[in-house]
């Protein structure tokens, strides 16, 4: 079985993080990455 993320999910997992990083202040992105 797999369990890792689908391209799609990947996909929309990068466009999350370029989001961020275009839009969020450094803290909040740490704080959102864990």
């Amino acid at each position: 079985m797999y369990f890792g993320l689908s391209e799609e999910q990947q996909s929309l997992e990068n466009s999350i993080k370029r989001y961020l990083e275009d839009n969020a202040t450094l803290d909040t992105v740490k704080e959102v990455s864990g």
